[in-house]
This record gives C-alpha cells, structure tokens and sequence, in this order.
C-alpha cells in the first residue's frame, strides 16, 4: 500500500512553468535513507557543549559522527529489496552510507513513486525537476527521510547566464569628502562604519595581538564571487595593516572561480562585504573561501557536499566539484538565506540542520545571518502578481496560486535551524557615538519591481515554522513571550501534514508560531558600513552582523588554543547562560508583513536575540572554562 511521503506545502503554478519530461529520459534519483539516533543528536550534542557538563569540549571525530548516525542496516536492506522487486538495477548506496543512488527511466520512476514528475521553468529560464508529491510503501516511510530530486527540485538542468541576488542593501555614502578621511577613526560611526568602529564598540582587541591559527575561519559564498581589486581598494583606505593581494584559499564547491573582476556579472559584492570585515578585524590570516557558482542550486547541499559528502553522487561528479573531502575550518561564515516555505522543502531542512547539529560535535561553529527583511523573507521570491512584501498567505491549506504576499511572518532557512548561530543586526543613528546604545538595525534601502514604496532592510527575526523552540532558549524566549511580546495573533504550527497538505500555520488568523525557534540568537551591527563594490559604497544588512561574529569567535578559539584548550563548537548553551556578556539592546524593532514586527526589549528579543557582543567579557568566560 502507497501512502503520500511528501506534498509541495505551497502550489508551484505561479512560480513556475511546468512542462512533463519525456518517459524514455533517463533519471538519477536518490533516496535519502533514514538516520540512526537522531533523536539523541541534540542530548548528545548538549553533552559536549553545556559549560556544565562533565564532557564539555571533548569534541567527536568524524568517524565517531559517522557510526552513530548511519542508517541501519534494515533500511538499506528494505529499501534495496523494492527496488528489485520493481525492476531497477542501477542502484548503489552512497561512500557515506545515507544514500541510495538508482538510474531509471522516467515512466519506471513515476510508476514506483505514483507521481508525474516535471521540467519547472522559472522566468529567469532556469529549468529543474521535480513533482508536487510523491509516495512510498507504507512499510517503507519511517526508513526514508526523501527523495531526490522530488518535492525538493534538482539542480539547474538548463540556466540562464547569470542570475544576481540583492544579499544586502548598498548606496553611495552621502558625503564622500568625510567618509573617505575615517580609516582610523571613530568620529564618524554613527553614518559611515569603518573597521574601528566595530572595534570601539565591543572592544575587539587590533589585529596582531591574537596569534590565530592557520584556517581557522571559513567563509560561503552562493553565487557572488569576490574580485581582488575591491578587496585592495578597502585594505588600502580602512585597513592598511592588511597587504595588498590578500586573499582566500579557494575550496571551489561546484568548479566556481574566484576571484572576478570587479566589472563581472558573479561579482555583486556580498562576497567583497565578507572578506572586507574578516580580514579588517583578524589581518591577514589564512581564510577558507568555499565558493559555489550556482545560485539555483538548493542552497547549502553543494556545501554539505564538499566537507561531509551526504548528498554526493561521487561517481557522477563532474571536474572542479568535491566531494566529503574538503577539511572545514573551526568557525564558518554564511551570509545566504532562502524563506523557510519557499525552495527548500521541511524534509530537506530537516536533514540539512542535523547535518549541523553533526558539525558542532565536531567542534565547529556554524554563523549565520538571520535577514534582512524584518519578520518578512526575501520578497525578490515569487515576485510576480501583487507587490510582494516576502510574507506567507493565509489559507495555506487552499492556496492555488502564491505570489509570496501575505501577512504571515516568515523566517528563513538555513537560519531557522536551532544548530546554527543565528546574527540579527544593530545600527548606530546620525549624531551617536560608539559610546551610545546600539539599536534595531532598520534603515529605508530599497524598491523593486511592481512596488512603489521602499523596503526597509531590518534584522532577521521571529519564530521557526519548521523547527520547535530547542531547551537551551526556553528560558529567554519565554521570559519575552510574558512580558514584552507585541499583540499579534499567533499559532502553534504542526508543520505541514504531507499527506493532505493540512497545517496549523496561520491558524486562526496568527501570524507567527508561539512554539518556534527563536531568531536570532545574537546580533552585531549591520549598517552603514563603508566598503569598495565597484566604487566607494554603503552597505546595510546581517551579511555585516555574521561575519563580525565570527571574527569574534575565530579569535576566542585562537585564544582557547594558545592555553591548550579546544574551539568553542556549539556556542549558543553557553551563551544562554551568560547573559552579562552582551550589551542589551533594548529600542527599536524589525517590521514586515504589514506588522511592527517585534519591538527590542530587556533580555533576549526576536530582532536582537541576546544582544551584541562584549569581547572582553566573553574571552574571561571562555578561558575559564575546560
């Protein structure tokens, strides 16, 4: 008996044309087998990241990881056994052990799935394949995470030549006379932010005082490739201590690049805004550049790919592409989001945020920013219809057709994930110092097509549809949730039921799950900062917040590591607990959907999470600890 495995939670008819694929057309699959003890990871992920905890940083090895969570031999072996009994006998199980690979025909395919499988062209001309559902034998549903590509649609078959995503907001500095004569200085933070600035205000120690260890910082970049030429442009004006010609080792994910030149369609400049705080913050270290060319492409599979292998097809793999081979450095920078209901499925999520949860048994810190659209995701998705505002509709369980215009608030993926850091962002206003608080970064950036007002670039904040608030926030979150929480509607969401699409997102006319992960965890200051993308700029956004973070972080592991201690790994249990290691921010708020959002408040909030950092507090603690 075949029941549903997985339903599209949002019809694809207004995002995409879908045209069937011939029957003969070959297909490769792959099915993602079901992981053992999974629902262990986070107790034992708790147990070596818990300040309290006997076993605080003892760290697993991959090996360990891999042995804990491979799949059973039961799966593999029923799994194995339908497809031989349905005829197909191109089928392997991947070097990791959590994917069975199979070659088919499209018509043998869709018998097996009871589907009808697709091309999707979205208006860019990129073509994918998938389907809108598909199913499994009953017996079969608890051994089988999904498949691939199916609900979650594969990568480009056909592209476009390029396709640019706005990944923050920039504009020409207002008074370039000042801005150009701040390199050292701070007189200016509150409209133009240079290097200094960050160090002034969370007492960031100057580069070359802290000895850091080769590679331990990475970097990810999806689609925007840096170009060298604006790199030296910044160390020259804002941070002279960097050389010229400094720049990362590349990892190249997928067979990208880099570095550009400035004048190329790859080069938007998110990847410039990284590397510009990164190196202005720790000098110039040795810095992991994994570098990705396709922004089509599901966004972090090509990662996973390069440094653990869990979804690889290595015997399909083209020149240029790695697979499980890539080291990850001890801290990594990821500045890329996508909404949480848009491209990437809850099944896949689901997986992707364990593979997380996997590194930080390792020993590494995952950084993420959390948006830059308030309550809202990107509103570029699923733009066309009315002026999209980023927000989910109401009447999920009804929706036809989906113009990513509603009123429910939408975070986004891979931020949503409890095992990840998640970095909303701060601003300083005209006429403040770094000596005044730091508010909720919103500043007025942008407009796109079909709207005629602009939006505001606001931190990334809210509540997980996907993901259930983890124990380590409890306390903070629920202290919000009493006493300062705004009177929106809300819901508690049952995720999406797969097998006739019902969902209590929305419920009642709610806008945001009470019972989701909070976002963000911490924040940092995301506007105004002065940088070289083409020419002299001013940028906003959490794509600033995260990678200041992890400077952060990269220099508390270098400090752990000169006194014989391990990298800090999964930071957020020890963060919860010390509170008195941020400055609080408490004025401002993130607006979308049509809402106020929520409003900045005493303790942890859903637009600065637990506050900025305050280093020299944070490195006394960290030392302290084994």
């Amino acid at each position: 008996m075949l029941e549903v495995h997985e339903k599209r939670s949002i019809s694809s008819t207004q995002l995409f044309d879908m045209n069937p694929i011939p029957k003969d057309s070959m297909l490769q699959l792959r099915i993602g087998l079901t992981q053992s003890n999974l629902d262990r990871g986070y107790d034992y992920l708790i147990d070596v990241a818990d300040p309290s905890s006997k076993n605080y940083s003892k760290h697993w090895t991959v090996d360990q990881v891999v042995a804990r969570f491979a799949p059973n031999r039961e799966s593999v072996d029923l799994t194995m056994e339908w497809l031989t009994e349905t005829g197909i006998t191109d089928v392997r199980q991947s070097s990791n052990k959590g994917w069975i690979l199979l070659n088919a025909p499209v018509f043998q395919i869709e018998n097996l799935l009871n589907t009808k499988f697709h091309e999707y062209s979205s208006a860019d001309g990129v073509v994918r394949i998938g389907c809108e559902e598909y199913s499994l034998p009953q017996h079969l549903r608890q051994h089988v995470d999904y498949i691939f590509p199916g609900v979650k649609l594969s990568p480009p078959i056909k592209r476009s030549g390029t396709r640019k995503r706005a990944c923050f907001g920039r504009k020409s500095p207002s008074n370039v006379a000042i801005v150009l004569n701040t390199s050292s200085s701070t007189e200016h933070c509150g409209t133009s932010i240079t290097p200094p600035c960050w160090r002034a205000l969370y007492d960031i120690p100057e580069q070359g005082n802290v000895s850091i260890p080769d590679y331990t910082m990475g970097v990810f970049e999806y689609g925007d490739t840096y170009a060298q030429e604006d790199l030296d442009e910044y160390f020259a004006a804002y941070a002279p201590y960097v050389p010229t010609g400094t720049h990362p080792k590349l990892v190249s994910v997928d067979g990208a690049q880099a570095p550009v030149p400035t004048s190329s369609d790859e080069n938007d400049g998110e990847s410039d805004l990284d590397f510009s705080v990164v190196y202005s913050l720790l000098g110039a270290i040795n810095v992991t550049l994994f570098q990705t060319a396709d922004t089509n492409a599901t966004l972090l599979d090509s990662l996973l790919d390069a440094i653990e292998g869990p979804y690889c097809a290595e015997q399909e793999l083209e020149a240029g592409f790695h697979c499980g081979v890539a080291s990850l450095p001890s801290v990594l920078s990821i500045s890329y989001d996508t909404p949480e209901l848009f491209d990437e499925t809850f099944l896949s999520q689901k997986r992707a945020c364990n593979e997380f949860m996997k590194l930080g048994l390792q020993g590494h810190t995952i950084i993420v920013s959390s948006g830059d659209y308030g309550v809202a995701s990107n509103p570029s998705f699923g733009s066309s219809g009315p002026c999209p505002n980023g927000c989910i509709p109401q009447g999920l369980n009804n929706t036809g057709e989906h113009s990513f215009h509603g009123t429910i608030f939408s975070p986004s993926f891979p931020t949503n994930c409890p095992y990840v850091l998640s970095v909303g962002g701060t601003q300083l206003s005209p006429g403040q110092t770094v000596k005044d608080p730091e508010t909720v970064m919103n500043t007025d950036r942008f407009i796109i097509d079909n709207c005629s007002s602009p939006f505001f670039f606001a931190s990334g904040g809210g509540f997980a549809n996907y993901f259930p608030r983890p124990p380590y926030q409890n306390a903070a979150v629920s202290t919000y949730l009493t006493k300062y929480a705004p009177s929106h509607p809300y819901y508690y969401s049952n995720y999406i039921d797969v097998q006739d699409r019902t969902t209590t997102i929305g419920h009642n006319g709610g806008v945001y799950n009470r019972g989701g992960r909070g976002i963000p965890d911490v924040s940092a200051n995301g506007a105004h900062m002065l940088g070289y993308f083409g020419e002299l700029n001013e940028a906003d956004g959490t794509s600033i917040s995260a990678p200041i973070w992890a400077s952060i972080v990269a220099l508390i592991n270098a400090e752990r590591t000169a006194h014989g201690k391990s990298n800090v790994g999964f930071i957020q249990p020890t963060l919860y607990q010390n509170p008195q290691m941020f400055h609080d921010i408490t004025t401002g708020g993130n607006p979308g959907c049509n809402s106020t959002g929520f409003p900045a408040s005493v303790g942890w909030d859903p637009s600065t999470g637990l506050g900025t950092p305050n280093y020299p507090a944070m490195l006394e603690l960290f030392l302290g600890l084994p």
